[in-house]
């Protein structure tokens, strides 16, 4: 069996929370295992050590912020702590050293190679193509997307050379009307690990119909996650956007109500079951301000961000929500409650509007 050749971009890294999540791990597993082959060209590779250290600056200005929050709106608190600094806790220099020498074991575990451009790189289709505004340089700042064009350029480069083909995943659209003959965009590893399914367990994947008879029996034992995760999800939305303005608010879910449109069978091993729920929501989330020091009027908010409120002078909003599960099995696909795990996105919410 032919190994799939996949190159990961740094937006889908990103998206995946760096090497935490589940389809990370799961991705490094099977490339260890040899059922794929990873690629990183090598401007992928500077990204993603660039997005880490840029991620640590980012962070030490918050806690900045937070220090002087302290210090100042709250500095009652020196009453009991004469020193004050959230860095005592949290250390981004710590975290930024520790991230990049995760990203190495992973490059290391999961036999990650790097591409580098060939000798006779060619860079004149790339400036071309900027200067007839063709993709990915048909849109505002398009200074800003030559590393994806240089990168892209690379890889095929590469899969030419050597006679072979790969996919590419990215969440990146800018690659979106990029056309190859060895590159294949896709933007979701969810369909690497079915393709791996289908050519490492054909017979389990064949049985399908059985799993997501089982899947569906068993709802009741995933619902009250998904229901969960959209609340505080939503919850955690707005108290961010009011956190914009300085408003400190507690939100509250007076109506919720959700509907699964679709299941997806995406990872199959020999014990082990990775799906997908598909759904849509609607809710009504009542807003209270834990603090009458307020700087600005909270409709003031409500305009600025447009939020629209209804007769009971509420929030709704509708939205579509993916979360993904894994559970462990024994046949004939038998769920048991205490071998679920499941991951969210970044955000569960793929979508949603207040109306």
């Amino acid at each position: 069996m032919e190994k799939l050749n996949l190159i990961i971009d740094t937006s889908i890294i990103i998206e995946e929370n760096f090497f935490k999540g589940t389809k990370m791990n799961r991705l490094s597993t099977i490339a260890s295992e040899d059922k794929i082959q990873i690629y990183l060209t090598d401007v992928i590779d500077e990204e993603v050590k660039s997005n880490i250290k840029k991620k640590t600056q980012e962070l030490k200005s918050e806690l900045n912020k937070t220090n002087r929050i302290l210090n100042n709106k709250f500095k009652f608190i020196k009453n009991i702590y004469s020193e004050t600094d959230i860095n005592d806790f949290i250390k981004p220099n710590h975290i930024e050293n520790g991230l990049l020498n995760k990203y190495e074991r992973f490059k290391e575990f999961s036999k990650v190679e790097i591409i580098y451009p060939q000798e006779n790189f060619n860079i004149g289709d790339i400036m071309k193509n900027y200067f007839e505004s063709k993709a990915p340089f048909d849109k505002e700042n398009k200074k800003n997307e030559f590393p994806d064009a240089i990168s892209f350029k690379i890889a095929e480069d590469y899969f030419k050379k050597i006679k072979s083909k790969a996919f590419f995943v990215t969440k990146d659209s800018d690659f979106d009307f990029l056309d190859s003959n060895y590159l294949l965009k896709k933007n979701e590893l969810d369909f690497i690990f079915e393709e791996v399914a289908k050519n490492v367990n054909p017979e389990i994947f064949g049985e399908r119909k059985l799993i997501y008879n089982s899947i569906i029996k068993n709802l009741n034992k995933f619902t009250p996650t998904i229901d969960d995760e959209i609340k505080l999800t939503l919850k955690v939305k707005m108290e961010l956007l009011f956190y914009k303005y300085d408003l400190d608010i507690l939100p509250h879910i007076i109506h919720f109500n959700r509907t699964i449109l679709d299941y997806h069978i995406f990872d199959i091993s020999k014990n082990q079951i990775g799906f997908k729920i598909i759904g849509k929501f609607n809710t009504e989330i009542s807003i209270h301000l834990t603090t009458s020091d307020v700087q600005e009027p909270i409709s003031i908010v409500f305009e600025k961000e447009k939020l629209k409120l209804n007769r009971s002078n509420n929030l709704e909003f509708k939205g579509e929500f993916e979360i993904r599960f894994y559970f462990e099995y024994e046949f004939p696909y038998q769920i048991l409650e205490e071998n679920i795990t499941y991951e969210m996105d970044d955000d569960i919410i793929t979508e949603y509007r207040n109306e």
